[in-house]
């Protein structure tokens, strides 16, 4: 990411970080990145790497981490958020230790649900078959959520449920039973996944 970059609560994105070994003597670099809150000077969250061996003389490697950011209550969008990297020797923090920062832009939406888990049990169907599925619904938007529909459909099968959430979401688990529709002609295999 770059300053000032604009995040969403729960996107996925990944942070690329070169670490050069300056030192006369062989590291076990390790890259934390952290989510750092200036208002609230307060810490949000971290990502942690392995340690890897860089060789001395000037000799880099290049580390990833997958990160998102939490749906946590304290992140509202308005305040000011850093993504703190640093680069250490594990275990020699102390004499060898560097770091950079940049200001990011967290939005949170005022009406956003997401599907955070979904489950089926079987996931090979016939006609008539009871079928079980847990579905984690979640709400990361600023605004209380209502009337939220949860709808689950096959290319194959068509539509498998229509469910209207009627209560206040926050964290919500649906475990919901519900025959397979007449008229599938043959044993079909569910493919799912969450969005």
């Amino acid at each position: 990411p770059d300053n000032d970059d604009d995040f969403n609560i729960g996107e996925e994105f990944d942070v690329e970080v070169t670490v050069k070994n300056k030192a006369d003597e062989d590291l076990e670099a390790v890259v934390e990145v952290i989510l750092y809150d200036l208002d609230n000077n307060d810490k949000i969250d971290s990502w942690e790497t392995d340690s890897v061996s860089i060789d001395k003389d000037d000799e880099s490697d290049d580390f990833t981490l997958t990160i998102s950011f939490p749906n946590d209550d304290s992140l509202d969008g308005d305040g000011t958020y850093i993504l703190y990297v640093k680069a250490v020797d594990d275990g020699n923090e102390d004499e060898y230790c560097n770091y950079d920062s940049i200001q990011i832009n967290l939005n949170r939406e005022s009406d956003d649900v997401i599907i955070n888990a979904l489950t089926m049990n079987p996931t090979v169907i016939a006609p008539g078959d009871l079928m079980s599925i847990t579905i984690g619904v979640e709400n990361i938007g600023k605004d209380d959520q209502t009337d939220v529909y949860v709808k689950l459909s096959n290319p194959e099968l068509g539509q498998l449920l229509k469910r209207l959430l009627h209560q206040k979401i926050l964290h919500q688990l649906l475990i919901i039973q519900t025959r397979v529709q007449e008229h599938i002609s043959q044993p079909q295999e569910v493919q799912y996944g969450t969005t």
